[in-house]
């Protein structure tokens, strides 16, 4: 499995064609596979971040089976939050585990980067699992914008 980086060119027509653009160049893959709109819509905006340009996670070189990225660059306590989805299909079979686990690594391979932040639904133990099992620990309970409770999970680097 591995994480592929996209280019500004991917970008732009995973926004215009979506799946098909992907299954033209051979890859295998659902359109809840790739990243939703408002992901792509932040990264274009940013073109040169390499903060902003969500991965796919690819299993066999071919399987399109998820997304994961960063939702800024670090902030003013050298934190970023990261966000991840694993095709319905696929779930249940250690993909996001194994995905977090190398956009963990991607971003701790940046300096100054000194921890990693993400928000899960309180009701989500599945996702909840996946950050615990990556070294994150819930650091506190925030009330998003849209008014609803989510908890904090954050992991330091080593």
């Amino acid at each position: 499995m591995k994480l592929v980086l996209l280019s500004h060119e991917e970008l732009t027509a995973t926004l215009e064609l979506g799946a098909a653009y992907w299954r033209r160049r051979g890859f295998e893959c659902e359109p809840d596979s790739l990243p939703p709109d408002f992901i792509l819509h932040l990264a274009l905006a940013e073109p040169v971040s390499w903060w902003l340009r969500p991965r796919l996670i690819v299993l066999d070189e071919q399987q399109i089976v998820g997304t994961a990225a960063f939702k800024s660059i670090p902030d003013d306590q050298c934190q970023v939050e990261i966000g991840y989805v694993v095709t319905e299909k696929y779930r249940g079979q250690g993909i996001a585990t194994r995905g977090v686990a190398l956009l963990l690594e991607q971003g701790f391979s940046h300096p100054p980067l000194l921890s990693i932040s993400a928000h899960v639904d309180p009701i989500n133990l599945p996702s909840i699992r996946v950050l615990l099992k990556n070294g994150f620990r819930k650091t506190g309970e925030i009330t998003t914008v849209e008014d609803e409770l989510v908890h904090h999970y954050e992991v330091r680097k080593r």
